[in-house]
């Protein structure tokens, strides 16, 4: 017998995916268009911390642990003996399967066969008939293409990665925020549908217009990527991410070897973080366009084209050869971040005055919006 759950694909509508704890869940939230007014209120701004990480959401805050509250009922798997006739009976319940496993049972992948490499899938089928489980990992493939384990490679992978976390538990700490080793995630049974909410959607388009800082967890030195330690440290969000690229720009024209920075890579995956959030915002604009909230115009379409052609550049430029040194590479990087800040001020600008207009239209009402408070 095969049994699969419907899962949305990353090569569909919506563009996250640079984040595989966030488009793995929403992987399984997109999966029922009842919880798109949800996804469109959400998801909007980007945030950057003092290592020049960019994320959605400040990491293992109470804001991010209770986003999927709407869509998503979340439930960590605590008896891990027999994992795999608990995947069979979550699945045959509608329940999507978040497990850690080991890439080094995964044939054709990088990983496989020479070294131990633990991520986290998403399993949302299996067959009985075949002894095969059916599963996303998102970092693997961004495309949500399904991958395919054999039912004893499966349990083989799940244990390996389990004796894993035991020898390296700090190295892994963060993955407890996530629910892992294992939860199972359950869409939420049919309520009655719900409006967009406009004014949340204003709000967040605002917030990035005017940009600034906020007090975030800091990341420890022992892994500066996840693990979390008790101090705070200050992370831009909205129009303010472009001054740290340009602060990191400046850091690395000053320190010669742009290459052997230890924050090189978070630069690159940042530009395509903002691509894929300005991406995300047309997306947003188009569906309340066609779905009678406001009317979207070629000038806002033609500047978030610009906008994303100016950030592609400086990805280039950045990214363009690793063999050369070449400063001018992060000169002209700099230079495009630059110009795809006042693009975004432009985007932003006219992005706020649709939504304004739309939330006057739907409450027949008219604000004068150049007078002071």
């Amino acid at each position: 017998m095969r049994k699969l759950l419907p899962i949305r694909r990353n090569n569909m509508e919506h563009p996250i995916k640079c984040e595989c704890w966030t488009s793995l869940r929403l992987t399984v939230a997109l999966a029922d268009d009842r919880f798109l007014p949800w996804y469109l209120e959400n998801f909007i701004s980007i945030m950057m911390d003092q290592h020049y990480i960019t994320m959605y959401h400040e990491f293992g805050s109470v804001g991010s642990l209770s986003l999927y509250n709407e869509p998503l009922i979340i439930n960590e798997i605590y008896d891990r003996n027999n994992i795999l006739a608990q995947v069979i009976e979550y699945v045959d319940k509608g329940g999507y399967l978040s497990v850690y496993y080991d890439r080094y049972y995964l044939e054709g992948c990088e990983a496989y066969q020479k070294e131990h490499y633990l991520h986290d899938m998403l399993l949302f089928g299996y067959d009985s008939d075949l002894e095969e489980i059916y599963f996303v990992d998102n970092e693997l493939d961004p495309s949500g293409a399904t991958q395919v384990l054999d039912f004893d490679t499966f349990t083989e992978s799940f244990y390996s990665a389990l004796e894993k976390l035991k020898t390296k538990s700090g190295q892994y700490s963060w993955m407890y925020i996530l629910n892992l080793p294992a939860h199972v995630l359950y869409l939420k049974p049919p309520t009655p549908e719900r409006q967009i909410n406009l004014t949340k959607i204003y709000e967040c388009i605002d917030g990035n217009l005017r940009g600034g800082e906020f007090l975030c967890n800091n990341f420890s030195k022992e892994n500066v990527l996840f693990r979390t330690a008790y101090k705070t440290n200050k992370c831009r969000y909205g129009i303010d991410i472009y001054d740290g690229f340009e602060e990191l720009f400046g850091i690395l024209l000053k320190e010669g070897d742009y290459r052997k920075h230890p924050h090189n890579m978070f630069i690159i995956v940042g530009i395509v973080k903002m691509i894929e959030n300005k991406n995300d915002l047309l997306y947003r604009l188009n569906y309340l366009n066609d779905n009678k909230y406001l009317n979207i115009s070629g000038n806002i379409i033609r500047n978030i084209e610009k906008l994303n052609n100016s950030l592609q550049q400086a990805f280039d430029a950045f990214s363009e050869d690793d063999e050369v040194y070449d400063m001018k590479g992060i000169k002209l990087a700099l230079e495009k971040i630059k110009e795809a800040k006042a693009l975004d001020i432009l985007v932003l600008t006219e992005a706020k005055q649709l939504v304004l207009e739309a939330m006057q239209n739907k409450r027949i009402l008219k604000i004068d919006t150049t007078s002071e408070w």
